[in-house]
């Protein structure tokens, strides 16, 4: 499955970086060292994005859901960038309702926006 690629500028300084999407979303960096400000694409494999409490993740609507036998794949707005998430857990996934996800930190890759150049 392709890795989903989210658009979006690095912010903050020193322990407290985030990544910020183009409508505001932050999304976690985990432990990274990337300089603030610097243009780049997030990408996390959607096999990588957990299922979590609101208070614990990232906002996402629900466009579409696909059982697929032992996962859902389910496509999602997010930060404003479709992306999809494979999940396992049983749920009555459908569309306009929200979900909050928190991407795997030991699994995110940034690349920079103007070369696709692996950062970190």
């Amino acid at each position: 499955m392709p890795s989903n690629r989210i658009e979006g500028i690095v912010h903050g300084d020193g322990d407290d970086l985030m990544f910020v999407t183009g409508n505001g979303t932050r999304l976690p960096l985990g432990d990274m060292r990337v300089q603030a400000g610097t243009k780049a694409t997030y990408g996390i494999r959607p096999e990588h994005l957990t299922m979590v409490s609101a208070d614990h993740g990232v906002r996402a609507e629900i466009i579409l859901a696909e059982p697929m036998g032992s996962e859902t794949q389910v496509l999602l707005s997010l930060g404003g960038t479709k992306v999809v998430g494979a999940f396992r857990e049983r749920a009555p996934y459908a569309p306009g309702e929200v979900l909050h996800v928190a991407p795997q930190l030991d699994k995110i890759c940034l690349f920079a926006s103007g070369t696709g150049g692996r950062i970190a």
